[in-house]
């Protein structure tokens, strides 16, 4: 006959969880050797863009561009107030932080792009590609 009491036993598990796909820099491609880098950086090319921060109105965003193959590349952009943000370019296909909310539309030679429904950017396609 069983006994009714059961044993406590503990069983000791380890679950370990990663995001895989993530993007990174070697991932670009190698950049045209023609496309020089700004002294001192790894950027491509400096400068500012345009960008708006909630229903603030429209301002500008500094920006350092590192390129990879044509078509791909890792925008830096630091808006006023100190946030920083990335948004990687491969392709068609733009992508920022994991679990971020983004939407990208081209529109002729721009992209605009929204994050988290707050961030708006212009990004000219020769920011992505040179020229």
């Amino acid at each position: 006959m069983r006994s009714a009491a059961r044993r406590n036993e503990t069983a000791n598990y380890t679950l370990t969880v990663g995001i895989t796909g993530a993007i990174k820099a070697a991932d670009l491609g190698q950049a045209p050797a023609s496309d020089a880098k700004v002294r001192g950086t790894p950027y491509h090319a400096t400068g500012p863009l345009p960008c708006r921060m909630g229903n603030d109105k429209p301002s500008e965003c500094q920006f350092g561009v590192i390129r990879g193959k044509p078509g791909n590349a890792e925008v830096h952009i630091t808006p006023p107030g100190g946030l920083k943000r990335v948004l990687t370019f491969m392709g068609d296909k733009v992508t920022t932080n994991p679990g971020e909310k983004l939407k990208a539309v081209k529109q002729g030679y721009d992209w605009s792009v929204e994050v988290n429904d707050y961030e708006h950017y212009t990004i000219p396609e020769a920011v992505i590609s040179g020229g």
